[in-house]
Parts: structure tokens; C-alpha cells; sequence
């Protein structure tokens, strides 16, 4: 399965130099050989000071139960979390991570 991901993105609005960021990530998910389930426990974000956070789907969207062969899915993941860096974190398993996504969130 081919995993993309992209942002983080804030709302308008959003302070500069915020200590604390809201931040959304779109995730796409295809090419996947078998089905394969999906659940907001299956992503997280790890902050730059250790932390986990939960993701959470955009308010009224919920996941998809799975991501059938031949099919797309676009996930909206929502935190707030410090800023800085940190990693967007998929374990497909629910437990260990398979792939991570670094990235940077700034409102400067």
C-alpha cells in the first residue's frame, strides 16, 4: 500500500509563534493488495519533547472501516501540539509504527 501524507495545515486565524498549534494532516491511503483496517488508533504524532498525541478524524468525517484493493482513501487528521518538529506516526497493527513522517510546525 502506498501512503501519503501531507501537511500539517492550520486554520485561518491561527496565531504567529503559537506555543500550541492545531494542525491537520491529509492522509491517502491506495494500492493496497488486501484489505486493510483502519481506525484513528492506527495514527499518532510523536513531539519533539517525547510526547504522543492522538489524531483524531476532521469533525463530521469519519474514517473509513478500510481501504479495499483498487480503492482511495482520504483521511483529515487532526491535533494541537507544540511547536516544532515532530513525526506523524502509522502502525497499521495498532501498536508498532510502520512508517513516520517528519515535519515542522511554525506560524511564524
Amino acid at each position: 500500500m502506498t501512503v501519503d501524507v501531507q501537511g500539517p495545515s492550520y486554520p485561518a486565524g491561527t496565531p504567529l509563534n503559537a506555543t500550541q498549534v492545531a494542525c491537520t494532516f491529509t492522509v491517502v491511503l491506495r494500492d493496497a493488495s488486501a484489505p486493510v483496517a483502519l481506525g484513528a488508533a492506527h495514527f499518532d504524532v510523536l513531539d519533539h519533547t517525547g510526547a504522543v498525541h492522538d489524531l483524531a478524524p476532521v469533525a463530521g468525517q469519519p474514517l473509513p472501516a478500510t481501504v479495499e484493493p483498487g480503492a482511495t482513501a482520504t483521511l483529515e487528521l487532526v491535533a494541537t501540539v507544540p511547536a516544532g518538529e515532530g513525526m506523524l506516526r502509522y502502525a497499521p497493527d495498532g501498536t508498532g509504527t510502520a512508517a513516520a513522517w517528519d515535519y515542522v510546525a511554525e506560524t511564524d
